[in-house]
């Protein structure tokens, strides 16, 4: 703290002069001075912080201006329908339905139906849920994960989870918006049987 002059101290004892107890004097005085000095040097400090407070308040309310004049924009380009080529192309895009049936047992005469919905897709990778109708049967659901082309025709796998010892493995190709491939199914009692597969897109039907 810098060293004030002689007159400035005379200003400040005047001017506190009526604010002071009677019978202040000397060192009470000059103690009284530094704490006010000091409460003065808090106070700057407070209304500096205040200060940053506000501009940083101001800034963020600025980007959130920002953010909602942007999102019309944003909403709009949402409504675009996809470039040709894109995601409109993928024939397992995620909200792709496929129906088919299987085949197994001896000569093939065991069938069943079923149907494959995607609910995720990263690169050639897809995932979703697979829905099986046996005749005489109730119907039952089991997740999957597998792969597909994004676009046009290639090789296709599912692959269902396992439920107690059934599960369910296909490795087909896609040409000409169909599937076809050869799988492998083990039933609830752990019997495994070898057949055919088949899958057609829903709106192809």
């Amino acid at each position: 703290m810098h060293r004030r002059t002689p007159l400035l101290t005379v200003l400040i004892v005047a001017g506190l002069g009526a604010a002071l107890p009677a019978g202040l004097r000397g060192g009470e005085l000059e103690d009284r001075i530094k704490t006010l000095e000091l409460q003065l040097q808090l106070a700057e400090t407070t209304a500096a912080l205040l200060e940053k407070e506000n501009e940083a308040l101001r800034q963020e309310n600025a980007a959130l201006k920002a953010k909602h004049a942007a999102a019309p924009a944003a909403a709009d380009a949402s409504e675009m329908p996809p470039a040709e080529g894109g995601e409109a192309a993928d024939p397992f895009r995620v909200g792709a339905v496929w129906y088919g049936t299987l085949r197994g047992g001896k000569d093939g005469k065991e069938q069943m139906k079923w149907a494959l919905s995607v609910s995720e897709r990263t690169g050639d990778r897809i995932a979703g849920g697979v829905a099986f109708d046996v005749p005489g049967k109730p119907k039952f659901e089991m997740k999957f994960t597998g792969s597909a082309p994004t676009d046009g025709d290639g090789p296709v796998t599912v692959e269902t989870e396992r439920v107690g010892q059934a599960k369910l493995f296909m490795r087909g190709r896609l040409a000409n918006g169909a599937v076809t491939g050869a799988c492998s199914m083990t039933d609830p009692h752990g019997r495994k049987k070898y057949g055919s597969a088949a899958l057609i897109a829903r709106d192809r039907e």
